[in-house]
């Protein structure tokens, strides 16, 4: 018995800017905090969510926080810095999904053998990294 079922659902459009009159004709002036423009977060993509390892996500968002504060505190290579260690890790997080998908799905299967196999690949990979 196959079904589907709505897993997420993300929201694409423009923000409406300070001082900008939204749908029903009111204006929002509680946008940010300090008038500040607000920075796009590599953890606000729906496939970041589904695809990326779950310890390797929290490691993420705490250096994504920091490369905010470093934004801020106008430390722009620490910023550049953290930035390039994200992306490392959400590449390596992304393997590390696939890994427990194929792992989940041989389990889901039966196949243990095949998932104690992925649950092994997946301990060396995290060594590595």
């Amino acid at each position: 018995f196959n079904q589907v079922s709505i897993v997420a659902i993300q929201l694409i459009g423009d923000e409406v800017g300070k001082g900008e009159e939204n749908n029903n004709g009111h204006t929002d002036h509680n946008l940010l905090p300090g008038g500040q423009g607000s920075l796009s977060s590599a953890c606000d993509d729906l496939a970041f969510e589904m695809y990326v390892d779950k310890d390797v996500a929290r490691i993420i968002r705490l250096l994504e926080q920091r490369k905010h504060q470093a934004v801020q505190d106008e430390r722009f290579e620490y910023a550049r810095k953290l930035k390039s260690a994200m992306v490392e890790l959400r590449a390596a997080g992304e393997r590390l999904g696939k890994l427990e998908i194929g792992k989940k799905q041989a389990i889901m299967h039966e196949d243990y053998s095949k998932a104690k196999k992925k649950k092994a690949q997946m301990d060396e990979y995290r060594k590595e990294v």
